[in-house]
């Protein structure tokens, strides 16, 4: 009776195939005893060493990433024993509202509703509600995203990026408003940047920005929201990035909820 090989078995056939035919004109090329048919045997001798220190290091590679995924899985069960005991399985994000690319949010969206209420008139421009929109959705999705969804990181994950994606289209509303309407988009070598700069980095509340609010015009509206905007994008890639690595080291809700339900079964 045929009984078929594993994929193991034949590449074990395969190679023991192959090497025989190799042995044996290695056994030849000594019983040749020319030099040329020695030095060729030591050719094939040293290519031969070669492969088996090529297939060392894989096989040590292998063990070292399969060892590194041992020790992360047995730190996320000895993370969630330790959960069991104090009783809190969920991962919390803190309080949102003190983290300051949120904070910073907030100032752009009380900048949108200042600078659309007053520089965008026309009944006609879509482009009003399309700024409001995005600046709302950028703050709504952080608060969503950082509150509702403390318990799920993925949940987390998904609207951080989403409001960062909103704060990116209202960037180019921004851009789009400066040079339609032949305005200075203001770079680092412009004489205002770097105080502007300076001051949006060190202060993330409306309240600080309200007394300069009035004097400002349009173009200087716009270069002082495009400013916070980079800020904050900036702030969300660092904290997005720690989510990240979060997820990585402990998992999602549902990892984690399953792994507790088997632990508590062993227990």
């Amino acid at each position: 009776m045929y009984h078929k090989l594993s994929l193991r078995q034949e590449a074990i056939k395969a190679q023991m195939l192959e090497q025989t035919p190799r042995q044996e004109r290695m056994n030849q090329l000594m019983r040749e005893g020319t030099p040329e048919a020695i030095a060729q045997v030591e050719r094939m001798w040293q290519e031969d060493a070669n492969e088996h220190k090529r297939h060392q290091v894989q096989i040590d590679t292998e063990l070292r990433l399969h060892n590194e995924s041992r020790q992360q899985q047995n730190g996320l069960v000895a993370d969630v024993l330790q959960s069991i005991d104090e009783g809190t399985i969920l991962k919390r994000l803190g309080d949102y509202r003190q983290l300051y690319f949120y904070r910073k949010s907030k100032v752009i969206f009380d900048l949108t509703f200042l600078f659309a209420n007053r520089y965008i008139t026309d009944y006609n421009d879509r482009t009003k509600d399309q700024m409001l929109q995005a600046a709302r959705s950028g703050k709504q999705n952080f608060v969503e995203g950082l509150q509702d969804g403390q318990a799920n990181i993925e949940q987390a994950l998904y609207l951080v990026s989403i409001g960062q994606g909103s704060l990116q289209e209202l960037r180019e509303d921004y851009e789009d408003y400066i040079r339609n309407h032949s305005l200075t988009l203001w770079s680092s070598n412009h004489p205002r940047y770097a105080s502007m700069e300076n001051f949006c980095k060190t202060n993330n509340d409306i309240e600080q920005y309200q007394p300069f609010l009035k004097k400002m015009n349009d173009e200087e509206l716009a270069n002082l929201a495009l400013t916070l905007i980079h800020q904050t994008d900036f702030l969300i890639e660092g904290f997005l990035r720690h989510l990240e690595k979060t997820y990585l080291e402990v998992g999602g809700a549902k990892e984690r909820i399953q792994l507790l339900r088997h632990m508590k079964r062993m227990r």
